[in-house]
């Protein structure tokens, strides 16, 4: 009978008792002054890379905001080279942009952060939209102002005439 249950709600493998989980991305980051303007110069792809420090060919690799000249490495869930990076190089104070999904990772808060209301990422996610897409990003063009890299909670922002709620 569980079966059935699970073909019914659609839930496959997980189950009756999954619920899911929701990810609240930062809206303000201490480590947004380390960004680096340059760091996308002469990025020309962003499929299937190669990771410059183990080698291996993903499209799970993630590109460091903080280095001045890029640094393409592989994810957590591969070798872990922009961990170690990330670790070893910044002390973790360290914003890297996943090439599969386009999500921003902020080592230092060990969390997302939320490209749509801080200002500072705009730049480096529309040059790599650009690359992927062929296309500039859909950005707001005004972010909430308290997200700004400033103090501040949590707010939203009209993407494309849709909301898109945030909180800290």
């Amino acid at each position: 009978m569980a079966a059935a249950a699970e073909s019914d709600n659609n839930m496959g493998d997980f189950g009756e008792d999954f619920a899911g989980f929701e990810v609240y991305p930062q809206t303000t980051s201490p480590h947004l002054g380390e960004i680096k303007d340059s760091c996308t110069s002469g990025l020309k792809t962003v499929l299937d890379c190669a990771c410059q420090k183990c080698g291996v060919t993903t499209t799970e690799c993630q590109l460091c905001l903080c280095c001045a000249e890029p640094h393409v490495l592989c994810g957590r869930y591969v070798n872990g080279c922009m961990l170690e990076h990330a670790r070893d190089v910044h002390d973790s104070k360290c914003i890297s942009i996943s090439f599969a999904d386009m999500s921003i990772w902020d080592h230092g808060q060990d969390s997302y952060l939320d490209v749509f209301n801080i200002r500072q990422l705009h730049p480096a996610f529309d040059a790599l939209h650009r690359i992927k897409f062929g296309e500039p990003a859909s950005l707001p063009t005004n972010p909430n102002p308290n997200a700004n890299g400033g103090g501040g909670g949590g707010g939203g922002a009209t993407v494309g005439g849709r909301a898109v709620r945030t909180q800290a």
